[in-house]
């Protein structure tokens, strides 16, 4: 709600909450709405955020930076990032990375594979890096993790100070 307000911009969210981008259970899957949105051409810039899920449930299909198939996260990012710039080359992409929390998501928690959220997205990072997209690292950036609880109001999931806090983080890095 306060990005639109900070930058000025209108606004097409497509964003689907719960999800991951490597297909999971029953989750909704962001790389098939990324995949299936067919407007954008008339985009000037594209945001892709999350994969906190992804690091809590495809933990262990993480992959590498390298891959380019779309049975791993990376791979997947890859092929999502691909397919958006093959409908808009000159659409400048943002991919950001979700803050830390508490709990499951606290800096220093792993999951499946032993990974923590940091190591996880840096691998991430890598796949955006590579395709020219600018990488937003909420993690890094935000000052938002499992000690600011001002920020948060569950394990993960922003308060109004942590939503102003992330859209200032956004928007500064813009």
């Amino acid at each position: 709600q306060y990005l639109p307000s900070l930058s000025n911009a209108v606004y097409d969210n497509q964003g689907i909450g719960s999800s991951t981008i490597l297909d999971y259970d029953s989750l909704p899957n962001m790389l098939t709405a990324i995949k299936g949105y067919s407007n954008y051409a008339s985009k000037d810039i594209v945001i892709v955020e999350g994969f906190v899920n992804d690091f809590y449930y495809n933990g262990e299909h993480l992959g590498t930076w390298k891959d380019t198939n779309e049975t791993t996260v990376c791979g997947c990012l890859r092929s999502a990032l691909n397919y958006i710039l093959t409908q808009n080359a000159y659409a400048t992409i943002f991919v950001v990375f979700d803050h830390y929390g508490s709990g499951i998501t606290a800096s220093t928690a792993t999951n499946t594979a032993g990974d923590t959220q940091f190591e996880f997205y840096e691998e991430l990072a890598k796949v955006a890096e590579s395709l020219g997209a600018y990488v937003i690292k909420l993690y890094a950036e935000s000052g938002i993790n499992e000690k600011t609880t001002q920020y948060l109001i569950d394990n993960i999931h922003p308060s109004a100070a942590g939503a102003l806090q992330t859209a200032l983080t956004i928007w500064n890095s813009m």
